[in-house]
């Protein structure tokens, strides 16, 4: 699969993990929005406070979880909004192949939907 192929693929399974799980951080959806997908480190390092955000929010959940004062579907929202998030910061890796690969990981841990994903890829 040539190089413009792959990176095609990681935008539009990022894209479309961050429309399936909602994520809404304005930033993130700016981002989604341009096409293509803005280039630059700075894009990767609001993404990856973006991640490391929701991540945290979601231990913090997972601890709550114990204790009674939160469920694990709100501990799942938020894990899923963080990978979705991942997805798009992986696609943005200026290596194709690990673009591809990654988002797609990234996105499927987000939706728990392969079909979606292959429908995308194709052959």
């Amino acid at each position: 699969m040539d190089r413009d192929r792959l990176r095609s693929i990681a935008s539009e399974v990022a894209r479309q993990a961050v429309e399936r799980v909602q994520l809404d951080d304005p930033d993130v959806l700016r981002a989604v929005e341009s096409d293509p997908l803005p280039e630059g480190d700075s894009l990767r390092a609001m993404l990856s406070m973006v991640v490391e955000r929701l991540d945290e929010v979601a231990w913090e959940i997972q601890s709550r979880i114990d204790e009674g004062t939160e469920s694990q579907a709100d501990y799942e929202s938020v894990f899923k909004r963080a990978r979705a998030a991942h997805a798009l910061w992986f696609s943005l890796d200026p290596d194709p192949m690990v673009a591809a690969k990654e988002s797609a990981y990234e996105a499927y841990s987000a939706t728990d939907e392969l079909s979606w994903i292959e429908d995308l890829v194709g052959d």
